[in-house]
C-alpha cells in the first residue's frame, strides 16, 4: 500500500473524528463563541477537506497507474 493511501485513510479517519467532536460541541455550546468558531473556521474546513481527501485519492490512483504503465515486463 502506498504512503499516500495510508495518509489519506488516516486523514479521513481524523476528519470523521473531528466531525463527531464538532457535533458534540455544537450540542453543548450554544453560544457566541461556538458560533464564531463555526463561522470563522469550521465552515471553511467543511467545504475544503472532503475535496482535499478526494484529490489525494485521485493522486494515489494516478501514481498507481503510472507505476503500472512504466514497469518493465517480467
Amino acid at each position: 500500500m502506498h504512503e499516500i493511501t495510508d495518509l489519506t485513510q488516516h486523514l479521513r479517519g481524523q476528519w470523521q473524528l473531528l466531525q463527531v467532536q464538532e457535533q458534540q460541541m455544537a450540542e453543548c455550546w450554544r453560544d457566541s463563541t461556538y458560533s464564531r468558531f463555526r463561522r470563522r473556521h469550521w465552515v471553511n474546513w467543511e467545504s475544503r477537506l472532503p475535496g482535499l481527501l478526494s484529490t489525494l485519492e485521485s493522486l494515489d490512483d494516478m501514481i498507481c497507474r503510472a507505476e503500472g504503465a512504466t514497469r518493465e515486463p517480467d
